[in-house]
């Protein structure tokens, strides 16, 4: 089970599993490893020690190098390539294939189904085998040495309280090499223990070549043995640019309508069959990545490659799954790899929504949705490849960030680029960072809703309250299309996309209704045109 020391890119991935197993108390958690004798060197000449020890490159700083592993019962392999802070990584799990890359500080990253997204969210996966923690020689960050173990291969072990985290870690430098060999951290609750064995020089830089993670369900340890390394080999630059997404079929080459249920709050959802059974799932532009109920994954024997799905406390585990053929409607689509975690729910008498349709679904194809005739089409990628496919339409550019589509909004006379596309939020929200920007820009007050939300951030753990209310910003305007002071959510609460973006508002149906939207996805665009509603209310307004 991936989860970096300290990083909470796991949050989302938290909340969903829903661990049972029992938390240690507070003093356990922040309590330092048992038996400790008094250290006999100071905190400076540890990491003055533990520099030297992991050396530096002889020539290029470059390397080629292959782990193999097993996180969460699942078997991979990783291959890496790096030229100083550029690179590109292939990691095979299971049948899986990700590849995460930068080259000049682009990030990219192509998901299990071949789609290429630019990202600015930090990649924990390629590096994970290779994480050596160095909290201790940050200096935003309290250090302190906490003494040494006494036996065998004794260690000096550093006390190390991140900024902003509720409990410290514990590094374990060892007395004879200054090189690291243990980590204890909280994450949810629990005491992990990161271990790191088996040193090698290579080029100049010494590193663990095995790396293991203990987790509290012990089914869900991560374990990665190095078997090839190389350093100081040339690497063409090449290798490291954003790559095509990989051939994809398209739905069809003429236009074809799909079935659709769509309400009035905006919801649409599509019926797709899997080995002759219907699935309700929810179409969301928002979702970075396609999503099936875990619960209905295991009744329809969808096959996990080896993953736990289920702890030893009997809590589900999400892992990945693929769908070898799925229709929807007229539509084919193979070889659909999913997420299959917790998501059900009744939405109405007869229909059970169970997992959703996102980004790789859209990314092949352009699809219509029109609200005034509750219709959703697929439309060959082809036929929108002019400069102007849809007369009358506005364009608008898509910047896709992992998956997540963005767009540029206006509000009075600011403009953000970290808009959300999120066509299942009923009512369009602005957020916490861009109302404490501009406040100027908003009237109106008076709390409608109030709530606890769970947060994380650098391991720490704990409840914020989140308050919404109706606001009335001076207008809001994309392209040419301007509303006047309209009702829209406000939030005290930042939302973040990565510790490099802030979604500043998220666009929601009470705004793509009054048009006819195309998901030009191919083209990496928005194409809206004024439908009815649009005529009928806002025209002539």
């Amino acid at each position: 089970m991936r989860v970096g020391i300290a990083s909470a890119a796991w949050i989302a991935a938290l909340l969903a599993m829903g661990f049972s197993a029992r938390a240690q108390s507070v003093d356990a958690l922040d309590a330092p490893p048992p038996n400790l004798a008094p250290a006999s060197a100071h905190l400076a000449a540890i990491l003055s020690a533990h520099d030297v020890a992991v050396g530096r490159p002889l020539g290029r700083d470059t390397v080629v190098e292959d782990w193999r592993f097993t996180d969460s019962g699942m078997s991979g392999t990783l291959h890496l390539e790096r030229s100083g802070t550029d690179y590109h990584s292939r990691i095979m799990r299971g049948p899986f294939l990700e590849e995460y890359g930068q080259q000049n500080g682009h990030r990219w990253h192509r998901d299990q189904n071949g789609f290429v997204s630019p990202t600015t969210t930090t990649d924990d996966v390629t590096f994970f085998s290779q994480q050596v923690n160095e909290d201790a020689a940050d200096p935003k960050n309290d250090a302190s040495v906490a003494g040494q173990t006494q036996g065998a291969d004794p260690a000096y072990v550093v006390k190390v309280q991140v900024a902003g985290s509720a409990h410290p870690e514990w590094i374990f430098y060892d007395v004879a090499s200054g090189l690291i060999t243990r980590v204890e951290w909280v994450h949810d609750g629990h005491r992990l223990v990161r271990t790191f064995d088996d040193f090698r020089t290579v080029d100049g830089v010494t590193s663990a070549w095995h790396v293991h993670d203990t987790w509290y369900p012990r089914t869900l340890d991560d374990d990665y043995v190095c078997t090839s390394m190389q350093g100081g080999v040339a690497i063409s630059a090449s290798q490291f640019a954003q790559p095509p997404s990989a051939p994809f079929t398209p739905y069809s080459q003429v236009a074809l309508t799909i079935p659709a249920q769509m309400y009035d709050d905006g919801t649409i959802i599509l019926r797709m069959t899997v080995n002759g059974r219907g699935l309700d799932m929810m179409l969301d532009t928002a979702s970075p990545e396609d999503i099936i109920d875990e619960d209905v994954a295991k009744q329809m024997g969808l096959p996990t490659y080896g993953s736990v799905d289920r702890s030893p406390s009997g809590a589900d585990v999400p892992f990945e799954t693929l769908v070898r053929t799925a229709t929807v409607g007229p539509l084919v689509r193979n070889e659909l790899a999913l997420d299959a975690m917790p998501f059900s729910f009744a939405w109405f008498r007869n229909t059970e929504v169970v997992g959703v349709l996102g980004y790789d679904f859209l990314a092949g194809n352009v699809f219509k949705i029109d609200y005034v005739n509750g219709t959703v089409q697929v439309l060959p990628a082809s036929s929108f490849d002019s400069n102007d496919p849809v007369p009358g339409g506005l364009i608008y550019p898509l910047d896709f960030d992992d998956g997540f589509p963005f767009l540029s909004v206006g509000v009075g006379d600011v403009t953000s680029g970290n808009v959300l596309l999120a066509n299942e939020i009923v009512h369009t929200e602005f957020f916490g960072t861009f109302l404490a920007a501009h406040p100027e820009l908003f009237t109106g007050g008076g709390a409608i809703a109030s709530q606890n939300l769970p947060f994380a951030n650098n391991g720490s753990f704990g409840k914020r309250v989140a308050r919404e209310w109706i606001a009335q910003p001076t207008s809001v305007h994309f392209g040419t299309v301007n509303f006047q002071q309209p009702n829209v959510r406000a939030s005290n609460e930042p939302l973040y996309l990565s510790e490099n973006r802030a979604v500043d508002a998220a666009l929601g149906f009470d705004f793509l209704r009054f048009f006819d939207v195309y998901l030009d996805y191919p083209h990496g665009r928005v194409i809206v045109k004024p439908n009815a509603l649009f005529m009928r209310v806002i025209h002539h307004a």
